[in-house]
């Protein structure tokens, strides 16, 4: 994956100038057949209220910000891909409600209640607050074509090379035990969140493996040993998604396929087309596999990962009854709550699941569980949450609006200047994650593992600085005794 010359560069942008040709007139076409499905289905429609028209509405502003995205920034662009994140996690209840394949206005995860209309119209004037934002921040961007311009540092790659091939088997190991132990116990996934901070040896080893394998990437490598190193991290990623949640595996393999772009590598449309239907086929096995339910139907699995929806709407139904919500401040959650749960309030942490719990911690998914379900809290499960709710709850539409702009804004900054610069290139490995899963997360990266990154970075540099120094001075006295020597005999002579 190490960045290629100037002509394969050339090449590659001659490929996309072509893929572009084709472009404009697939996208007129999409907006027509979209159009006349809309037509054919309000027709059918025997009534037609708010909710519908927004919906429709909410239908053609998701698929030109998609190809605005696209168009601008790219396939892989992390703002690409958390648009098919917000499609899968949010909006797909809105086009399959709206397309009579399944309905949005009912909550059927831990409470069972028809949502009402103002509730329906606050979120999806809540996404297309944040569409419209989005395609916005696109508009104000020239068309480019980021290439990672980062030369080889074989110092870095060196020592990560070693960490890799050291921790990645006894990571990959703690991994293939838990999903051994969700396949023998229905119960032992959401069981494994009660207590979700092991100090034992596998698990540190999985957690310093995480945060090498940024630095390994950042350091560009060409060395004998990087076809062995590559293949580790994408079976520790393939282990995560069994073994942990499908978003620890998903992830990371998409910032893979940015970081395989990035580096002037071209992916076909037909690659990206193998990786959606196994991916696709790796998610359903792995919820097949922990014995929940699972279908082979695409608008049915789809759906069923349209929990952040109802989430959403219960966080609105229920906003009063979240327990101690610190101003709302939930989007900073994943700067705070690693502080809160290793520093300041541990107790709460390692106390079960429960109203403390709760309480102490900023997630939104958290306090909306314990609020609706405190028994299924307290058995580790959970909603997880969206960004686009955290920076309602904040601030209200203008939130939103505000909140998406400052987010887009730093993520094409920071994607920007990952391209230049090691140090860079490892805080975006974990901004990057969190951009793309934003639909389904928290905004922020888990500051926890940042830290972490950075400490072995400036632990390897400290290292490096301190060996080349003492051989430096090795070499001065070895040539200062020589003169001296030398001197001696010049005397004597």
């Amino acid at each position: 994956m190490t960045c290629r010359t100037d002509e394969h560069i050339e090449a590659m942008s001659n490929s996309t100038t072509k893929i572009a040709y084709y472009f404009k007139p697939f996208c007129i076409l999409s907006n027509l057949a979209l159009l006349i499905s809309i037509g054919i289905a309000i027709a059918n429609k025997k009534t037609v209220g708010l909710v519908e028209w927004h919906e429709a509405a909410l239908c053609v502003l998701y698929l030109n910000t998609v190809f605005a995205a696209v168009g601008k920034l790219g396939f892989v662009d992390a703002i690409s891909m958390m648009l098919y994140m917000f499609f899968l996690f949010l909006l797909s209840n809105v086009v399959f409600d709206f397309f009579g394949a399944s309905s949005m206005r009912y909550s059927r995860v831990h409470l069972n209640y028809r949502i009402t209309d103002e509730t329906l119209l606050t979120i999806l004037i809540m996404y297309e607050l944040f569409l419209l934002t989005v395609l916005f921040m696109i508009s104000l961007k020239k068309r480019r074509s980021i290439i990672i311009r980062i030369n080889n540092n074989p110092t870095l790659e060196r020592y990560t090379t070693l960490a890799v091939l050291v921790l990645g088997i006894p990571a990959i190991c703690e991994y293939v035990l838990r999903m051994i132990g969700y396949a023998m116990v229905s119960s032992a996934y959401t069981e494994s969140y009660i207590d979700d901070g092991s100090t034992g040896i596998l698990s540190i080893c999985v957690m310093l493996f995480r945060a090498v394998i940024p630095l390994y990437l950042a350091s560009m490598p060409k060395g004998q040993y990087k076809k062995c190193c590559l293949a580790v991290i994408v079976v520790f990623i393939i282990s995560s998604m069994f073994g942990g949640s499908r978003s620890t595996g998903l992830i990371p393999a998409l910032f893979l396929i940015w970081y395989y772009v990035k580096t002037g590598h071209r992916v076909s449309i037909a690659r990206i087309s193998a990786f959606v239907v196994a991916a696709f086929i790796a998610l359903t096995l792995v919820v097949s596999f922990r014995g929940s339910a699972s279908s082979w139907n695409v608008v049915e699995q789809i759906n069923s990962d349209n929990v952040a929806f109802a989430m959403t709407a219960n966080a609105l139904d229920y906003r009063e009854n979240l327990v101690n919500p610190r101003g709302d401040t939930y989007f900073i959650s994943g700067l705070v709550n690693p502080i809160m749960r290793y520093v300041i309030k541990r107790d709460a942490f390692t106390g079960g699941r429960n109203y403390e719990y709760a309480s102490a911690s900023f997630s939104l998914d958290d306090k909306v569980m314990y609020a609706i379900a405190p028994d299924a809290f307290a058995e580790g499960r959970g909603f997880g949450s969206s960004t686009v709710l955290e920076f309602y709850l904040f601030a209200g539409f203008v939130g939103v609006v505000v909140m998406t702009t400052l987010y887009l804004g730093a993520s094409i900054l920071l994607e920007e200047k990952s391209c230049g610069k090691a140090s860079s290139l490892i805080f975006y490995y974990w901004w990057f994650q969190a951009v793309v899963f934003s639909p389904r997360a928290t905004p922020l990266p888990n500051f926890f593992y940042i830290v972490l990154s950075f400490a072995i970075f400036l632990a390897i540099t400290f290292l490096y600085r301190r060996g080349a120094k003492v051989k430096a001075d090795y070499h001065q006295h070895a040539s200062g005794q020589t003169l001296s020597q030398s001197m001696t005999t010049k005397g004597l002579q």
